[in-house]
């Protein structure tokens, strides 16, 4: 596993690889939204002229069960129109739909190679967060840990000399017996410090270091 700088390297690196793929995919994306709204276009005015044409059936349907009387209907203007539109959208359609399958496989390339940097990433970001708690512990926990050490020391070194005392050229009931309450004190001490329960720093560092390899554990 990395240790010092590297776990951090690896991670800017991996976060660097990822976002730029990112870039890709979306420069990528563009042109295949293009085509696809052309011929999403065309699809659109064919369902019009189909609506249209049956109005304008309707039309005609009433004429004949009315017996053909006056002069025979006609497209409407929008029937006309939307057959405009079909012609005028239809062979950009087909070119449309010629080139769609490559860039759809270069979108596919392109989101696969997210997919895969996003995996590495995440790897890259678990080790990483193992090289911020190491440094977490370096300057926090192992100073505070020899703080407490230095604490109890002092009162062990108390019930050292009481149960020396104790135990001396001139033993003492009472001074054995404080010997004891003092190792009883700092057992209590111990046992009465209440640990806080913590879900959201983990997951505020995981957080930060997806988009900084040099966050660090607060």
């Amino acid at each position: 596993m990395p240790t010092n700088s590297a776990a951090r390297d690896a991670l800017r690196i991996a976060i660097e690889l990822h976002a730029a793929a990112v870039g890709e995919l979306t420069r990528s994306q563009v042109p295949e939204q293009r085509l696809s709204a052309t011929v999403n276009e065309l699809v659109a005015a064919e369902g019009n002229l189909s609506n249209c044409r049956g109005e304008d059936d309707r039309a005609l349907a009433a004429w004949l069960a009315d017996g053909a009387k006056g002069e025979r209907p006609r497209p409407s203007e929008q029937t006309l129109a939307a057959e405009r539109a079909v012609a005028e959208l239809d062979r950009d359609a087909v070119a449309a739909r010629a080139a769609l399958p490559d860039h759809q496989a270069k979108v596919q390339v392109c989101a696969e190679r997210v997919r895969d940097l996003g995996i590495a990433r995440l790897d890259a970001l678990y080790t990483a967060s193992v090289q911020a708690v190491r440094e977490f512990l370096d300057t926090e926990f192992g100073p505070a840990i020899q703080r407490v050490l230095v604490i109890e020391a002092k009162a062990r070194s108390v019930e050292k000399e009481l149960h020396e005392l104790g135990h001396g050229s001139n033993p003492s009931a009472v001074a054995l017996g404080c010997s004891v309450e003092v190792a009883t004190a700092i057992r209590q001490a111990k046992t009465a410090a209440v640990v806080p329960h913590d879900d959201d720093t983990g997951k505020r560092l995981l957080g930060r270091l997806m988009s900084d390899a040099e966050a660090r554990l607060e």
